[in-house]
């Protein structure tokens, strides 16, 4: 790979988000090292979450760890302040992992790489206040015109980034999330099942509702119990009033705050996933369902087709009755292995070891 570089990370999600854009930063950052440890890694960061701390990234041997200095501001470091220090440390590459890059980096002599996860700002403008709305309109717009290569995590997602940031198409690569490492060790091809899975937040994006609507029509001879994994207090509020009012109750689970290994055996214990999500810019627990053997029902949206392609059920629009007919069709045991028949090809395009080789280039540039 030529001579030993210095690769800087925007390391705030890696040490303070749990779901989402920490696990891809974990993931990712680890995976660097696993597989090309020749090179030094620095993980900028304003504080360390004892919650979300990871030993592996703690360790002087793998990371070094770059802070603002003692009478900073946290926040201006990490906007604008950071760029000093990198300098200082003489960093060859910067890899901002969560859409933004520091105010000002454009005038380093270093290589700048961002990915860029979704466009949920403009596609899901609901889901955020207008001060928000604002704030993701100005970081999106100086990393699309700071980086050297954005990093799409689908195509859709690239498709966005160009509708909606006017960034031209060679300056966009799409590499893949790849699922952490500790879902490498599904067994993959168990076809039983007792139940259905959701995974993801809980919110009006994510849609967990579209189940309970579905099971409201389903005959109870159909029915099978429901495991809901996520978090979002409001919204399950909303949800367990439905699931009362339509006398659900015995069907639908909650979970939440779960150890990895609990989800892993969630995901093998499961007939299917089931993901009526309105917008993706990825949609990892697809990727998660696909590596334990389970096929996936999901809506025609933003990126999931091409995360599902045809190892499982596509529903076209977002109606109950079409929901319906997909678990009628998932509860056949047959039907289900049909399915899932060379999904090892497909999962190859999520692999850590070649989303990774993607990203080295990307990086070297």
């Amino acid at each position: 790979m030529g001579k030993k570089l210095k690769i800087a990370f925007d390391a705030k999600r890696l040490f303070h988000n749990r779901e989402g854009l920490g696990s891809y930063a974990r993931t990712l950052v680890a995976d660097l090292k696993k597989y090309y440890p020749e090179h030094e890694y620095y993980l900028c960061t304003t504080s360390i979450s004892e919650a979300y701390c990871d030993a592996r990234f703690l360790d002087p041997k793998s990371y070094k760890i770059l802070s603002p200095p003692p009478a900073a501001n946290a926040s201006l470091w990490r906007a604008r302040g950071i760029v000093k220090t990198l300098k200082e440390n003489s960093i060859d590459i910067y890899f901002g992992l969560s859409n933004e890059l520091p105010v000002g980096i454009d005038k380093l002599p270093i290589r700048k790489i961002v990915t860029i996860h979704d466009q949920l700002y403009k596609t899901f403008p609901q889901q955020f206040s207008m001060v928000d709305r604002w704030i993701y309109a100005r970081k999106f717009k100086n990393a699309a015109a700071s980086a050297d290569m954005i990093l799409a995590t689908s195509e859709n997602t690239k498709s966005d980034i160009i509708k909606y940031q006017s960034v031209i198409p060679d300056r966009i690569k799409v590499v893949y999330q790849a699922a952490p490492s500790a879902f490498d060790s599904f067994p993959g091809g168990k076809m039983q099942g007792s139940y259905y899975l959701m995974v993801g937040s809980l919110n009006e994006r994510k849609n967990q509702l579209a189940m309970i609507e579905a099971y409201r029509l389903l005959d109870a001879s159909h029915r099978k119990p429901v495991y809901i994994v996520g978090r979002g207090e409001s919204y399950k509020n909303q949800l367990i009033a439905k699931i009362r009012a339509y006398g659900l109750e015995s069907y639908f689970i909650f979970k939440e705050n779960l150890s990895t290994s609990e989800l892993v055996g969630l995901y093998n214990g499961a007939i299917a996933l089931v993901f009526p999500s309105k917008y993706e810019g990825f949609g990892i627990p697809v990727i998660e369902a696909l590596r334990a053997g389970k096929p996936v029902i999901t809506l025609r949206t933003s990126s999931l087709p091409e995360l599902v392609s045809k190892y499982g059920i596509i529903i076209e629009y977002d109606r109950p009755e079409l929901l319906n007919e997909a678990i009628l069709q998932m509860n056949d045991e047959a039907f289900r292995k049909g399915l899932m028949a060379g999904v090892e090809e497909h999962l190859q395009k999520f692999a850590s070891e070649n989303v990774t080789y993607q990203v080295i280039q990307a990086l070297l540039g």
